[in-house]
């Protein structure tokens, strides 16, 4: 018996080891052969699923009470959104302050003048 290769081996009843390559043929009939089609427009890269959520929290500004849970690194990420949009409110930055003590981003929020952007009270 002479020596052989597995892929020249053959079992009786068995599909074949290696399958069999599928031929392209070329048509020039088909309409997505021809060279004159217009390339396709360029897409926007798919945001990460991390930036989806910053921004979701940011659009819910309003609810947040407690980010205690997050790392710095994504309470800085949504602080930067809530701060792009003009959105930091005292309360707000209380909230953050709270969730990040002793952090830097606790330090940073702690150096601004927060009753500066507080209206004045109303004269009656």
């Amino acid at each position: 018996m002479s020596p052989t290769s597995v892929s020249q081996m053959k079992l009786p009843n068995a599909p074949p080891l290696l399958p069999q390559q599928p031929t392209l043929e070329f048509n020039s009939q088909h309409p997505l052969s021809k060279t004159s089609q217009k390339p396709l427009p360029a897409q926007k890269p798919v945001p990460s699923l991390f930036s989806l959520c910053v921004v979701k929290l940011a659009d819910s500004d309003a609810s947040l009470t407690d980010l205690s849970g997050l790392d710095e690194y994504a309470g800085g990420a949504i602080l930067r959104e809530i701060l792009m949009r003009q959105r930091l409110t005292f309360r707000l930055a209380n909230v953050f302050i709270n969730s990040f003590p002793e952090t830097e981003l606790s330090a940073a929020l702690q150096s601004l003048d927060l009753y500066a952007g507080l209206p004045p009270p109303a004269h009656r």
